[in-house]
């Protein structure tokens, strides 16, 4: 076999991995969407960052409350 046949050879056996492979990871996914838990939703403030101004709003809203 000469060098080019050779070469086309190589490059027929790797698109076939490839899509091989491709497919899997593809029957992997649908699967595991399929029997995964449903994401729960969570409150935004729980994980999100206060701004500082949001902060120090809620700390002089803290304080006032005890102070009653």
């Amino acid at each position: 076999m000469d060098g080019l046949t050779v070469s086309f050879v190589t490059l027929i056996i790797t698109v076939v991995i490839s899509l091989l492979v491709a497919v899997i990871v593809k029957l992997m996914t649908a699967v595991l969407n399929r029997f995964s838990k449903p994401q729960t939703e969570t409150t935004p403030a729980a994980d999100t960052l206060l701004f500082s101004d949001e902060a120090d709003i809620a700390a002089v809203i803290a304080i006032a409350k005890t102070l009653k």
